[in-house]
């Protein structure tokens, strides 16, 4: 970190500017302290060359707010001002060095610390693309290195343009290139196939994100397991692995990565320099060149080589061909030549590890089954409401401490989190309040009118609040943060569901439609018209997936739609029995994913087809919603929590013997713990146990 500058900023917005980290061509980065206590990293960026940068920096930052968070090994951002004079946006402080200064300095990553790199960002570009984005400046010095696992960062804050999702994996490969020592000889035999699939010229013919996982042996459970103080230590006493740098023992257990001076940003600088290094007439008794300087050279010329042109591909071909490497399209052959493992056997059940409980008289689930708690933006708090008429904020870390209890009065219902605090509905719904995060009461506002207000989404930086204006009439209203109401849009009917914000579009269920709203004004885009209660939607590229019962012109009671995104129509209707608007969808690895009675269903966005079904043991009849947490799908089906993958097979199980489960709201996952909620309250599981 550098000192600041006289022409530095001292604030950023609400936060403290600690320090400078660096600077690249689109703005500067500092480290920041939020009144809480937690640092982020903050960019300021610059606007003055560039009339269009201020659009596309807020379209950007707006598209990467879904995207980041445990489990995806991507830098969430937390808070933004798009608007400003000089608009910034501010990520989680990832407490490491970058992998080019890492490997530059300290020698290339150990075979299995190369393997958890590429399960983990091939992890972060899975939940990129599931959003139908892409990140389009993979590179290694995006990607920190924190001692609970890599992370990619940049993202939101400036994307390449003309990038597709395979582009990003050829980028993934040539940063497996330059971790494993700068050339593609470097790389470790067991991995030289994934990493050559990655650099595939025909990008049709490179990984998914999520083969590239499966590739590395890696479930997200032993990812999880893996990435542990400690991931990214050369073990043994043989010497750097690679060949290529590192010129002595290593020691056990010894941190290889460089002093916390690194820059803590990526800069778009890479290393473009000649692979000529040493004069041919230099004195042999010179000495010779660092670790950084072999590695410039060497490495970053023989990388970009590798990536240059058809003369590159030709020796990567060939040497697979030498090797005897089977193409990633032979079905017998997993993508880095071997054999597949043999199928692992479905996950026994086990005790889940409480940390801790918390009483709150009672929690309240939201509509739709949601959540019954919320995660602070900060990471280190959860807010629940109960029905002891108090909002509740409770430590994450150690015993479940209470950090404030503010009375509120009358049922308190399920909270939203905001950079600034907390917002929730209570006295049955006739009163919304914001809390900041010392659980002071910022604003109120009353719902005098209306019988009920039902439930809140927070949508980049709006609150909006569901409300039923009459027996026959619903609305949406957006607060913004200061309590000041920005729009109020009514619908022809009550709402079914919570809205659904994606980028600058809120998606409505109500009992006879499904509604588009612009985000930011509240006028309709469009509306379907269904003629029967539609669900809670999910978005998966251009299609919306939901439930519906009753639906005309389907063969069933109860039916899923396919709807276009953009308006133009209905795509597709496929009967599912026991499958309506009561079962709310998310979309998860690309298929949307729902729980019905005792089990979890996964369509395919496509045509409505099922992809998978997962069912428990004795159908439960209580289920929660389903909760995405990477690359596992986590659900209670009865009293029971179960953990799935990408395919549908468990992962997890766990049981709550003892412990009064309530199986109908929704699960919070967080970066260690899921919370669930009981009869008296709330309850953190422990993931890592």
């Amino acid at each position: 970190m550098q000192a600041l500058r006289g022409t530095d900023p001292r604030r950023i917005g609400p936060y403290t500017v600690l320090g400078r980290l660096g600077a690249g061509e689109t703005g500067e980065v500092y480290l920041a302290e939020a009144p809480t206590g937690l640092r982020l990293t903050v960019k300021v960026a610059r606007t003055e060359d560039d009339p269009t940068f201020r659009a596309r920096f807020r379209q950007e930052v707006r598209a990467a707010w879904s995207v980041g968070g445990p489990g995806t090994y991507v830098a969430r951002i937390v808070d933004a001002d798009t608007e400003g004079e000089r608009p910034w946006v501010a990520t989680e402080f990832v407490d490491g060095p970058n992998l080019r200064d890492a490997v530059l300095d300290h020698g290339p990553l150990p075979e299995h610390a190369l393997r958890l790199l590429a399960a983990a960002v091939g992890q972060a570009l899975a939940a990129i693309h599931a959003q139908g984005l892409v990140h389009g400046e993979v590179k290694p010095s995006g990607i920190l290195l924190a001692a609970d696992g890599p992370r990619l960062v940049g993202f939101g804050t400036g994307f390449g343009t003309g990038v597709d999702p395979p582009g990003d994996v050829f980028a993934l490969g040539e940063v497996l290139v330059h971790a494993s020592g700068g050339d593609l000889s470097a790389v470790p035999e067991s991995l030289r196939g994934l990493v050559g699939s990655c650099l595939r010229e025909d990008p049709a013919r490179r990984p998914t994100p999520g083969q590239v996982i499966a590739a590395t042996g890696h479930t997200a459970w032993s990812l999880r397991e893996g990435l542990r103080p400690g991931w990214y230590t050369a073990t043994g006493t043989t010497g750097r692995p690679g060949g290529v740098v590192g010129t002595g023992p290593v020691e056990e257990d010894e941190r290889w990565l460089p002093e916390h001076d690194s820059e803590g940003w990526p800069s778009r600088v890479e290393h473009l320099v000649s692979p000529t290094l040493v004069d041919e007439n230099e004195d042999e008794t010179a000495e010779p060149p660092s670790r950084r300087r072999l590695l410039l050279g060497v490495g970053a010329g023989a990388l970009l080589a590798a990536g240059a042109g058809t003369g590159g591909w030709l020796w990567l071909r060939d040497r697979d061909t030498e090797d005897g490497a089977k193409d990633a399209d032979d079905p017998d052959h997993t993508i880095d030549g071997s054999a597949p493992p043999p199928p692992s056997p479905l996950a026994p059940p086990e005790r889940a590890v409480i940390a801790w409980t918390y009483d709150t008289g009672g929690a309240v689930a939201g509509p739709s089954a949601g959540p019954s708690v919320a995660l602070s933006l900060y990471g280190d708090m959860v807010y629940a409401g109960g029905l002891d008429g108090a909002l509740h904020a409770v430590a994450v870390g150690g015993a479940g401490t209470e950090r404030w209890k503010t009375e509120l009065g009358g049922v308190v219902g399920p909270p939203v989190a905001l950079p600034e605090g907390a917002c929730c509905v209570a006295r049955s719904g006739r009163r919304l309040c914001a809390v900041d995060p010392r659980g002071r009461v910022r604003w109120e506002r009353s719902f005098d009118k209306e019988p009920y207000a039902t439930v809140l989404v927070d949508a980049d930086g709006l609150v909006l609040v569901s409300t039923r204006a009459s027996s026959a009439e619903g609305s949406v209203r957006a607060y913004q943060g200061d309590g000041t109401l920005a729009w109020d849009a009514r619908t022809p009917d009550p709402l079914t569901a919570e809205p659904v914000v994606a980028g600058d579009v809120v998606y409505v269920s109500t009992r006879t439609s499904l509604t588009a709203l612009d985000a930011y004004d509240g006028k309709q885009l469009w509306a379907f018209h269904v003629g029967a209660p539609v669900g809670r939607p999910a978005l998966l590229g251009g299609t919306l997936v939901a439930g519906t019962s009753g639906t005309a012109g389907t063969s069933g009671t109860d039916s899923v739609l396919g709807f276009s995104a953009d308006g133009k129509g209905v795509l597709w209707g496929a009967t599912h029995t026991g499958l309506g608007h009561a079962n709310p969808f998310v979309a998860f690895q690309g298929l949307a994913v729902t729980t019905a009675e005792g089990a979890l269903v996964a369509l395919d966005p496509d045509d409505g087809s099922t992809a998978w079904e997962f069912r428990a043991s004795g159908d439960p009849e209580e289920y929660s919603a389903p909760t995405v947490n990477g690359d596992l799908v986590h659900a209670l089906l009865g009293r029971t929590l179960y953990l799935l993958e990408p395919d549908g097979r468990r992962a997890r199980v766990l049981t709550f013997p003892g412990l009064p489960v309530s199986p109908t709201a929704r699960p919070v996952a967080g970066a260690r713990y899921v919370y669930v909620t009981t009869e008296q309250g709330i309850a953190a599981v422990n993931l890592t146990a």
